[in-house]
């Protein structure tokens, strides 16, 4: 009987240290999700969104270009007028 009583006293503060840990634990993971956060907010976190702006800084380029090559053949076409 003395030893059924020292057992149940003995899981019961073993419960009580195994619902700490869980606390600690909880509380870490807690910390650890919002220092993930922190960095996925300082990167893209969609692959395909910067694919994207890929494609749209190739299409401004190219418009660049494009603008500077008829500028140019403007420029020479009016050389050979005055010509």
């Amino acid at each position: 009987m003395e030893q059924k009583l020292s057992n149940q006293q003995f899981n019961e503060d073993e419960r009580k240290i195994k619902e700490k840990e869980l606390e600690v634990n909880r509380q870490l993971l807690a910390e650890k999700d919002r220092e993930l956060d922190k960095l996925r907010g300082s990167r893209p976190t969609n692959p395909q969104q910067a694919k994207n702006n890929n494609g749209l800084k190739w299409a401004i380029g190219l418009g660049i270009v494009a603008v500077v090559i008829s500028l140019l053949c403007f420029i020479l076409l009016l050389k050979k007028r005055k010509d």
